[in-house]
């Protein structure tokens, strides 16, 4: 399992990362911006789409089909490293509760299958006050080990790049966690610090 982690303000948050080293997907991006607000990338397997919390108040059918798909997604796998407000999702309320609670101070965007819709995963930017980004990412099980990792983070630097109040990203990955370091100086990010508990800090200037 390869992981990196998202830092609200000065606590460490995990977020689990799994990436895969094959090739670079940049080439097929599409972003969009549509009338919500809302933004939309495309690239030729996937679809990242932001979250709000009109998502969580929709139609009681397409909400509860999401809380369901998010219950999902958080397998006792995917959140087995994660931080204490990812863990005993049980029910829909927990499900909405935690999407709610995580739009407080990031902006979600969900991975889904470009061709059938299927929620694969999520990645999180923490909200900043600097031009300084934390960001984090998950994927459903089922999903490991076929590139769309590095496929929806290509496509989500890609997206970084063009938002002028975006100017570093950085990411924290376990120390001995070689295959996320070397993934992470693959997509141009650069050795930053050390901490004490083992945490190796990366960061991209875009």
């Amino acid at each position: 399992m390869i992981a990196a982690f998202l830092l609200p303000a000065l606590s460490l948050e995990h977020i689990q990362l799994e990436f895969n080293t094959c090739s670079h997907y940049n080439h097929s991006i599409t972003i969009t911006k549509m009338p919500s607000m809302r933004h939309i990338m495309n690239t030729h397997r996937l679809t990242l789409s932001e979250l709000t919390l009109q998502d969580v108040s929709d139609t009681q059918q397409d909400s509860n089909s999401l809380l369901h798909d998010i219950l999902s997604v958080l397998s006792p796998n995917v959140i087995a490293h994660l931080p204490p407000n990812f863990q005993g999702l049980t029910t829909i309320k927990h499900a909405k509760d935690w999407l709610i609670n995580m739009l407080k101070d990031s902006r979600v965007f969900a991975i889904t299958g470009l061709d059938d819709d299927s929620l694969r995963g999520f990645i999180f930017i923490h909200n900043s006050d600097t031009h300084q980004y934390h960001i984090g990412y998950l994927l459903a099980e089922g999903y490991w080990g076929k590139g769309y990792a590095q496929e929806a983070l290509s496509a989500f630097i890609h997206w970084c790049k063009s938002t002028p109040s975006i100017k570093e990203l950085i990411a924290g990955v376990e120390k001995s966690n070689l295959a996320s370091t070397a993934v992470l100086t693959k997509m141009g990010f650069t050795f930053q610090s050390e901490h004490q508990n083992s945490m190796l800090f990366y960061t991209q200037i875009l």
